[in-house]
């Protein structure tokens, strides 16, 4: 016997609704364009569901990974609070946790980003630079 999954819930509710609601509703144009619409959702909300903490831990642990370098360039207070969130972990795995986590390190991540806007020199630069990759890379995994 299968176990139920989201991805199976959603796929069923997204084939219910292009397959059984949708026909039914030829006299109304705009309502079956709604439902089409909707399954469409649920069908790559059921493609996407199960790679959705790995796309977020991925993203954290790419953020520290890249805290830890710039720590001693940043220096200061800012460095110290990189190289602190460079060897945190995950508070926990829910989806909440990990969003939590993930939007605490992106505001430092920007505090970082702005720091190296007003500093000179071939470190700040390839930093400033590593940035923009990471979140090119961020929004790819997305």
């Amino acid at each position: 016997m299968n176990n139920l999954t989201i991805e199976m819930v959603l796929g069923v509710l997204a084939d219910a609704l292009e397959n059984r609601v949708r026909p039914v509703l030829a006299h109304d144009p705009f309502a079956a364009e709604q439902v089409r619409l909707s399954a469409a959702a649920l069908e790559v909300a059921a493609q996407q569901v199960d790679g959705l903490a790995a796309v977020r831990i991925a993203d954290n642990d790419a953020m520290r990974a890249l805290f830890g370098e710039a720590a001693a360039l940043a220096g200061g207070d800012l460095g110290d609070r990189l190289a602190v969130a460079a060897r945190g972990r995950e508070p926990g795995y829910r989806l909440s946790e990990l969003d939590a986590e993930g939007g605490r390190l992106r505001l430092l991540l920007v505090e970082l980003h702005a720091a190296l806007e007003d500093r000179a020199g071939p470190e700040a630069g390839a930093m400033h630079q590593r940035i923009w990759r990471l979140l090119a890379e961020m929004e790819a995994r997305r």
